[in-house]
């Protein structure tokens, strides 16, 4: 495996390296299929904004992130996979950037999740627009929610509100309705999310920002997940509470999104 540093490519261990929590800076992740990175536009115009959030210009144009992409594509044998790239100041002040593509990650071949409810987040900052790289809490919540046997957690803020999923974004589902927490109350404005809020829209749904706590997700008739990597994550048990199956809801959405977007929503990387 190798990745590209500055304009370098060097080597490295198997999947995705650390990159430095907590310096000014911002990153994305993609899923990569049959070297198509999806929703290439919608990550490059966060990231840009995100650069220039930290006061620094991109390091590296779009099409220039598609030839690095490409060539480690190539290079590391992952047509289809994850491609990550970041860019941040040093404390020289310098501009450092990565870009990496690497394997499927194993959660990504999970027809579910189980899910816990996890701590309560800091309160919302100016940064939280970002996919900035102080990602320390979500991170830690994920790796004790894992450890539990769980695939992923839900956050709270300290009124005990959801908020968000340590990597994803939740969406409660009644009927033709999608309920999710509002970006005000701290919630990273995921790619995923806004495509299908987009996408419900136009189908016809009723779609809900607002407030949600724990007991509307036990009482809602599915719940979904959103990330990039994922696409659309249904939860299987919710604090150890099981929810039903099949899904018609879900099932429904999908047999529409997929003439419109060319890919499924459930199963972006194929098992």
């Amino acid at each position: 495996m190798n990745l590209i540093t500055n304009g370098q490519l060097r080597p490295a261990a198997d999947g995705l390296t650390a990159l430095p929590t907590g310096a000014p800076g911002v990153f994305e992740t993609l899923a990569l299929v049959h070297r198509t990175p999806l929703l290439w536009d919608e990550h490059w115009a966060r990231f840009s904004a995100g650069c220039r959030w930290f006061g620094f210009a991109a390091p590296f144009t779009a099409e220039a992130a598609r030839d690095y992409m490409l060539a480690l594509a190539t290079h590391n044998n992952c047509p289809t996979g994850v491609l990550r790239y970041a860019a941040w100041r040093e404390s020289s002040g310098s501009v450092a950037w990565q870009i990496e593509v690497g394997p499927p990650r194993p959660h990504q071949g999970k027809a579910a999740f189980r899910v816990r409810t996890g701590p309560t987040l800091p309160r919302p900052t100016a940064d939280q627009a970002m996919k900035h790289l102080n990602r320390s809490p979500w991170l830690g919540a994920l790796q004790a929610a894992r450890a539990a046997g769980c695939d992923e957690t839900l956050l709270l803020d300290d009124q005990g509100r959801l908020v968000e999923g340590a990597v994803s974004n939740v969406l409660l589902v009644a009927g033709r309705t999608l309920r999710t927490p509002p970006l005000s109350s701290g919630a990273l404005p995921g790619i995923m999310r806004a495509q299908v809020l987009a996408f419900a829209s136009q189908l016809g749904w009723s779609i809900t920002e607002a407030d949600c706590r724990p007991a509307d997700a036990h009482a809602a008739d599915e719940i979904w997940l959103t990330n990039a990597l994922v696409g659309i994550r249904p939860v299987s048990a919710y604090d150890d509470t099981a929810l039903p199956e099949p899904r018609p809801i879900l099932d429904a959405f999908r047999r529409a999104w997929i003439p419109a977007y060319g890919w499924d929503p459930v199963l972006i990387v194929p098992g």
